[in-house]
């Protein structure tokens, strides 16, 4: 088997949005929406065409009524909701930063240009950060990449993380998270919810272990430059440079590429465009004329941006109620055990559908990503939790029923039978106390069951008000 030889090409046109998904405190979605405002961020509204063009730089912009026609009407309805402080539905927050930067490797500087930043308020407490960036220069397309694996790497993890900055006209931070928190929205922390808690260690999933950001990528090479397989392989892998600073890839084997790349791939306007992606990754990759170009890079701005995010909501939701399922302790916490039970019911029945969208080729990479995401067979499995659930609370209902009818039942008979004709006429009114003294024992019997019969039917009614009243409550902060 011949070794692969890489060449490597020159790219026209690099620009990368990164996602980097985040749990919110349930407290702070007013102060969030407030906050987001105060700081020069604009509530995004499809109906506003102002916005088209807003948010995306020089030459690129949207269309808010193509992108509307894109999904179907009960997609729209919360991915694109009328009200913007609807609880059930994706709330987005955006500000042009139109400033330059420069990330500093061991390879190379890379300048590069953040348009804008999203921020999006998501139901179940996701919230999702987006920064949408372009390299100012032509660069090859191992540096394009090796950018992109370095800046969505939010913290040091590995040796060559750590030899890499990130240059401001005022500062260097050897840390995209630090960057984020103190460049581009300071005290994002402030809203994560890090509370070492059952219900709200979000970060804990293992699908956010490795604290790295999700990639939409657009990469525009020359006409002359020929795609191939290595190439979707590393434009998904995102493999840029190794530690001798040579173009990589992280396999010798063409037909295990080859093969790992036809799973993944949409080849539809192939040999000019393609699109390739994995669970963390959405890329382009196109040797077409610049004007094609710059249609595909509006098309990664709407259509796929929105079709990455609604998969990736999906399986981070799906992760999020298994991972509250796992730490459910039944037999104590039956007022969670509901609220599993509602949330799922809620997600399955509002917000993961089988068709999503309308357009065709759209609908075939919501497909590829849901498959590369794994999202249908979570659903399988909380679905199978929703079932064992409602197993559970059934059989639990069932027995506290069967419990609390036969302590009514043996209260009422002994209630019924001594208390009715032994000691009922003493407790007429005025109550005649000195006549208990002269009681015989079923007497004293008969008058302790009745006593304890009345405050078990006080202790159950208040108990039932008081369910009633936390489960409006409950339904009142969702």
């Amino acid at each position: 088997m011949s070794p692969i030889t890489l060449k490597d090409k020159e790219v026209n046109i690099a620009i990368h949005q990164f996602v980097f998904p985040f749990s919110i405190r349930k407290s702070a979605y007013k102060e969030m929406r407030e906050d987001l405002r105060k700081r020069g961020f604009v509530p995004f509204d499809i109906r506003n065409v102002k916005l088209e063009n807003a948010f995306y730089g020089s030459g690129y912009q949207i269309s808010h009524r193509e992108l509307e026609h894109l999904f179907l009407p009960f997609t729209n309805q919360f991915l694109f909701p009328a009200n913007s402080q609807d609880a059930l539905s994706f709330q987005r927050f955006s500000k042009v930063i139109g400033s330059d930067y420069e990330m500093l490797t061991p390879n190379s500087i890379l300048p590069f240009h953040i348009h804008s930043v999203d921020i999006i308020l998501c139901p179940y407490e996701i919230g999702m950060f987006t920064i949408r960036t372009e390299l100012t220069r032509p660069c090859t397309f191992s540096e394009s990449l090796e950018f992109a694996k370095r800046f969505r790497a939010l913290e040091n993890l590995e040796s060559k993380d750590e030899l890499s900055y990130v240059k401001s006209s005022t500062a260097i931070y050897d840390e995209i998270l630090s960057f984020f928190n103190e460049e581009l929205l300071p005290d994002l922390l402030h809203w994560m919810d890090d509370e070492d808690h059952e219900d709200t260690s979000f970060e804990r999933l293992p699908f956010f272990i490795n604290e790295r950001m999700f990639s939409i990528s657009l990469y525009g090479l020359y006409a002359d430059e020929t795609i191939t397989s290595a190439d979707l392989f590393r434009a998904v892998r995102l493999h840029g440079y190794n530690a001798q600073n040579e173009a990589y890839i992280g396999s010798s084997n063409q037909e295990f590429i080859a093969e790992f790349v036809k799973r993944r791939t949409y080849e539809r306007w192939a040999p000019n465009t393609y699109y390739v992606a994995d669970e963390h990754v959405l890329s382009c990759i196109t040797n077409a004329s610049h004007g094609r170009t710059v249609t595909l890079a509006n098309e990664m701005y709407g259509r796929y941006y929105y079709v990455f995010l609604l998969n990736l909501f999906h399986k981070i939701v799906l992760l999020k109620l298994s991972n509250h399922y796992g730490k459910l302790q039944l037999d104590r916490n039956r007022d969670r055990v509901e609220d599993l039970i509602r949330g799922i019911t809620l997600f399955s029945s509002r917000f993961y559908y089988r068709e999503m969208v309308s357009e065709s080729q759209l609908q075939d990479i919501f497909q590829l990503l849901r498959r590369m995401h794994g999202n249908d067979e979570l659903l399988k499995d909380v679905k199978q939790t929703l079932s064992a659930l409602y197993d559970y609370q059934s059989n639990a209902t069932g027995k506290r029923s069967d419990y609390m009818l036969r302590i009514l039942t043996i209260f009422t008979v002994i209630s019924g039978i001594y208390g009715m004709n032994q000691v009922i006429d003493d407790l007429k009114y005025p109550i005649k106390w000195n006549h208990a003294l002269h009681y015989s024992v079923f007497e004293y019997l008969a008058l302790f069951v009745t006593f304890i019969g009345i405050g078990v039917s006080l202790v159950l009614t208040i108990t039932t008000l008081w369910g009633i009243a936390k489960t409006s409550l409950r339904k009142r902060k969702q």
